[in-house]
């Protein structure tokens, strides 16, 4: 079972082709429906608006709503992902069984993010002290930080930080799905998935870059759709345009979190054949 590009699209288009209604049904009632509910309810700051600020209820409102979301993602990578023997179970099974692989995803996920923080405030203060000793030593006197020597110095921290972020978040691309099908611990988790997606790295970029490149338009028209129409609140015509500029998403969720399960699935395979 090879892990490529193709592999993953010819089998997520089969799993969703195949359930795309439970799929839509799920999402849509745990990602699109919450979400209209959030832009009419909460002023989120823009743009247009970047003084507005959420205040506690705001707060509330996005973590339910990421939280809803999320359940909804791994209901459907659960049933996109699960094995034959699986299949069999209600939509209610699975929904009931993804809120403990949640917390565990999140858990891990935090975990993988402290280590990440630690280690970049780790280098940062070591390169800063070794920056200012090199500099007392042979007298050489640091860069103004007006001065574009320090900005390009500032770019290319950046760009190394990002960089390793998304090398960090391709290798935790099973972490769902190990959450989800497999009954381990958390570091056990994190290990576990720096060991299936090793080698696969090119592979897991592409498929993020189709999902970026795929996302953008997604974002920029409901944006712009917002910005003719106002906000779902202001008529019923801005209501409807609002419900309609959630499909596209829901479509690219759909193809998204049935990825998730996939990948894991194929993963998995890859890694048993290479034994």
């Amino acid at each position: 079972m090879t892990f490529s590009v193709g592999s993953v699209w010819r089998a997520t288009h089969a799993v969703v082709r195949r359930d795309w209604q439970i799929y839509a049904v799920v999402l849509a009632a745990f990602s699109v429906l919450p979400a209209l509910v959030l832009r009419m309810t909460v002023q989120m700051p823009s743009l247009d608006h970047p003084e507005v600020r959420l205040g506690v209820a705001g707060w509330s409102f996005l973590i339910v709503n990421y939280v809803l979301a999320l359940i909804g993602t791994l209901t459907v990578a659960a049933l996109a992902g699960a094995t034959a023997e699986l299949r069999g179970q209600s939509v209610g099974t699975v929904l009931a069984g993804t809120v403990k692989p949640m917390m565990k995803l999140l858990a891990a996920s935090l975990l993988a993010l402290l280590i990440m923080t630690v280690a970049f405030t780790a280098i940062g203060f070591a390169l800063g002290l070794l920056a200012g000793i090199v500099g007392i030593l042979s007298g050489v006197k640091l860069p103004d930080t007006q001065s574009a020597g320090w900005v390009l110095f500032l770019i290319l921290i950046f760009t190394a930080f990002i960089g390793v972020e998304l090398y960090v978040v391709l290798r935790l691309s099973a972490l769902p799905g190990i959450a989800l099908f497999e009954r381990i611990g958390i570091k056990a988790s994190l290990r576990r998935t720096w060991r299936m997606t090793r080698g696969h790295m090119l592979t897991l970029l592409a498929l993020a870059l189709i999902y970026i490149v795929a996302a953008v338009p997604i974002v920029a028209l409901v944006y712009l759709g917002t910005q003719k129409f106002g906000p779902p609140t202001g008529s019923l015509p801005a209501f409807v345009v609002a419900a309609l500029l959630l499909l596209p998403g829901l479509v690219l969720s759909t193809y998204f979190s049935a990825a998730m399960g996939v990948v894991y699935r194929l993963l998995a395979g890859a890694e048993v054949e290479a034994a």
